[in-house]
């Protein structure tokens, strides 16, 4: 009779067990380490993830997966107490509120400095972001994850969440943050392009994250379509764990929310792929971002009437002035005459000299030289008439009986604007000669 003896496959090297092989009697078992478990093959051992499975792990913020292992950490304003399991507030933390890490210095070289829980953030206007020390003009897309675990710790919805100067949604958002640039700037095909992400918010429907993603102004291949194509579907993005099925890239419509795009109140927000356009309303001008009341544009109507408005006044005023200048002359005519009359002018050609028709006696003008004499006169014209003859003047000669027989008699000045004063003595006529 045989006697058949158990083969310990162990102690042969053909058990194919990658950590431990316990033998049996006609068989062998395959253990694993502590923190790896075996494979569907039964031989095989894997590392086991204890940051995935809650029970596996007591970190109280950040658990980090190791080889077999794993280890606890804290966020940003906390430290790893001495059990290397929980963590305690440090002192930024502590005077969070009272701490203010932008200080009278801002660190940011641009933007604005917003003071965070445990740190701080630049923020930039409206369209642009913090890269670089500096304010860039971006393109945005918005990512909506339906969070299951961040770092190995499950995601529980707290109504302090929807504060964002609450510590609460600073932690969250700033692990968050964290796993999603270390995908972005890693493994993306758009790693050259990308600037930065920011939680916009949280909502509640387990815990759903918004979060805008932010590439170059120019990476125009950059497109909701691109992104989502390369967004992982085992729903794994570093440390984080999310719901593929629910997770979406798309087009971030800055014209939904006032608060997002910096038109004018008088522009119309006009929405593109990973960005928007300001174009101001009817009735104004300018970039959009300004917009000042447009001018009414002229009607022609108006200007013709405008037109023919100058030439009638034009015309009016050319009869107007015509009107003035003749008035002018006649005005300087009838003041030249009047001075004649009134004797003003000594020099004026047309003064009158009198003198006796029948004597040798020159009478002055005005009167002055007051020589009495009876008989008859005459008008003596002066130089314009050259000095006619006495026998040729028509009219100058005249008798009439002296009503002062035996006394005397005025003689009178005439003027006559038609004579001239005579410049030499005046002879006696034939009618004087014969007194």
């Amino acid at each position: 009779m045989k006697t058949c003896t158990d083969i310990n496959e162990c102690m042969t090297g053909s058990h194919g067990c990658s950590h431990k092989c316990s033998n049996n009697d006609g068989s062998f078992t395959c253990t694993c380490h502590a923190g790896y478990a075996l494979a569907a093959d039964k031989k095989t051992c894997q590392d086991v993830n204890e940051c995935d499975t809650p029970v596996l792990n007591n970190c109280s913020q950040v658990c980090e997966n190791n080889n077999g292992s794993f280890q606890c950490s804290c966020d940003d304003g906390f430290s790893l107490a001495p059990d290397n399991t929980s963590c305690t507030a440090n002192a930024k933390m502590l005077s969070y509120f009272r701490y203010n890490e932008c200080g009278s210095v801002s660190p940011c070289s641009a933007g604005v400095c917003d003071n965070i829980p445990g740190s701080f953030q630049c923020t930039c206007p409206v369209g642009t972001s913090y890269s670089g020390g500096k304010c860039t003009k971006t393109r945005t897309f918005a990512v909506s994850l339906t969070l299951a675990r961040v770092n190995g710790k499950v995601v529980v919805w707290d109504v302090l969440l929807l504060k964002q100067d609450s510590a609460k949604f600073g932690v969250l958002a700033r692990r968050v943050e964290t796993q999603l640039n270390v995908f972005y700037r890693g493994t993306s095909n758009f790693s050259s392009s990308y600037v930065g992400c920011r939680v916009r918010n949280f909502r509640q429907g387990s815990v759903v994250a918004d979060v805008d993603l932010n590439f170059n102004e120019n990476a125009t291949d950059v497109t909701p379509n691109t992104l989502n194509s390369e967004l992982p579907q085992s729903g794994q993005i570093g440390n984080m764990t999310y719901d593929p099925q629910t997770a979406a890239i798309s087009d971030f419509n800055e014209c939904n929310d006032q608060s997002t795009h910096n038109c004018d109140r008088h522009a119309i927000c006009i929405n593109k792929p990973g960005t928007f356009e300001c174009k101001c309303q009817d009735g104004y001008q300018g970039n959009g971002l300004t917009c000042d009341s447009a001018p009414e544009p002229a009607d022609p109507e108006d200007d013709n009437k405008k037109e023919r408005l100058a030439i009638i006044f034009g015309v009016l005023g050319g009869i107007l002035a015509l009107l003035i200048l003749i008035l002018l002359c006649f005005a300087c005519r009838r003041k030249r005459y009047k001075a004649a009359f009134a004797g003003e002018d000594s020099n004026s050609p047309h003064n009158l000299t009198a003198r006796s028709a029948r004597s040798d006696v020159y009478f002055p003008e005005g009167g002055k030289d007051k020589e009495e004499r009876t008989g008859s006169y005459e008008i003596n014209p002066g130089p314009i008439y050259e000095n006619p003859a006495p026998e040729s003047r028509a009219s100058g000669d005249y008798d009439y009986p002296d009503p002062f027989p035996g006394g005397t008699r005025q003689t009178a000045v005439y003027d006559n604007p038609g004579l001239q004063r005579e410049s030499g003595p005046v002879k006696a006529s034939h009618s004087d000669s014969a007194l």
